[in-house]
């Protein structure tokens, strides 16, 4: 695979100062990417229009960095900044200002970082640098729960993809993710610390120690140790794409981290996590992970990427997620503070134990702040410190 640049998409109306810090990730086309900027700035681009074309910009009467985006239908698009979401409508997205808005969910207690809506459209999930995570009602905009777990600022928070579920997962700069149920209760259902995690690499290469009962207690000595940054989680991301039947199987399982020692998590969210009896059969024959799924037998946890810090990130991860219109879902794009945009194989990785090597690179001359998909239009929509967005195609 090779990463090949497009033609980049500036809008006229950003100026020169204002960087990209987020984009939708749930587009209203596939054929639509949507942006922000740190001045609260939002553009809608039309990928199949000419370059100084967009469905519509809006700015912000605050001018105040717009920390995240997803769009909930084909009209409605939720936006955060400072500690409120705000739900604009797209129809009326011409005109600047309050005229777009449709309503205000308040009720963070700090910044909001990431928001997300779930399948069914039924609920709004936001959460916040004071460690909180805020589940609203869509149908008349009250407060359904507040979710409380983590220690540190919640960086991401996505629902599960599939209908009728009130699942979602969180991460975190406490470098730990949480999976929820919202509509149960107000606790975590399942904690990961990417310190600790156990990976199919810790596993085969005879790594394994006794897991403290404390999950933020000293690194696992299968974790490769990092001199520079913590493995904090910086993003969290579901496949969003079509399946078939050949794909991984559980693949709506499967959850992907950013994390700030410059490695790649994908994690399987129903796992029950490793007992001391899976430990103990470590002397077994390893399972085919290609035909059962990098999951299946309950040994491992998570499959790294990236995991030496040498041939992945040389620094933080800033954005990872899986590549919608690969249908086996086995592609992920990830983005870092080194200024690298990678490419991996995860079920690959799995299978034959690699080393962390990406199958495709480029290089930028900016920190990546976050990526999302034109699916339609086959095109990875890369934000960085620029007031450009980058596209990118796969081949």
């Amino acid at each position: 695979m090779t990463l090949e640049p497009l033609e980049p998409r500036r809008a006229p109306a950003v100026a020169d100062t204002d960087a990209l810090v987020a984009l939708a990730h749930r587009a209203r086309s596939g054929n639509e990417c949507t942006c922000a900027t740190g001045r609260g700035t939002i553009v809608n681009f039309d990928l199949r229009e000419p370059n100084d074309a967009r469905a519509f910009v809006v700015r912000g009467a605050r001018r105040r960095e717009v920390n995240a985006l997803t769009w909930r239908n084909e009209h409605a698009l939720f936006h955060a900044s400072d500690a409120v979401v705000v739900e604009l409508d797209a129809r009326k997205m011409s005109a600047a200002g309050d005229a777009a808005v449709i309503r205000r969910f308040e009720g963070a207690g700090d910044v909001v970082n990431g928001v997300d809506v779930d399948q069914d459209d039924a609920m709004l999930a936001a959460c916040d640098d004071a460690g909180e995570v805020i589940a609203y009602d869509l149908s008349n905009g009250e407060i359904l729960r507040k979710l409380r777990g983590h220690d540190g600022c919640v960086t991401a928070v996505a629902f599960r993809r599939k209908r009728g579920a009130s699942e979602c997962a969180t991460a975190s700069t406490d470098c730990r993710a949480m999976k929820w149920d919202v509509k149960a209760k107000s606790v975590p259902v399942r904690t990961w610390d990417a310190r600790n995690v156990l990976s199919a690499e810790d596993y085969d290469c005879g790594k394994i120690t006794a897991r403290a009962e404390d999950e933020s207690a000293s690194i696992d000595a299968g974790a490769s140790a990092k001199a520079f940054n913590p493995p904090m989680l910086h993003s969290l991301a579901f496949y969003r794409g079509e399946t078939s039947e050949e794909n991984a199987p559980g693949l709506r399982r499967v959850a992907v981290s950013a994390c700030g020692d410059g490695s790649v998590i994908v994690f399987d969210i129903d796992h029950p996590g490793v007992s001391g009896g899976s430990r103990a059969s470590k002397g077994k024959k390893k399972s085919s992970l290609a035909s059962a799924g990098p999951f299946a037998d309950g040994r491992v946890e998570c499959v790294r990427l990236g995991a030496d810090g040498v041939r992945g990130h040389t620094n933080a991860a800033t954005c990872a997620d899986f590549v919608p219109w690969n249908r086996t879902g086995d592609v992920i794009v990830s983005g870092g503070a080194d200024r690298r945009l990678l490419v991996w194989n995860w079920v690959d990785e799995a299978s034959h134990a690699a080393r962390g090597l990406p199958v495709a690179s480029i290089e930028r001359d900016r920190k990546i702040n976050d990526l999302a998909f034109a699916a339609d239009s086959r095109a990875i929509c890369v934000a960085d410190t620029s007031p450009t967005l980058k596209l990118f195609a796969l081949r």
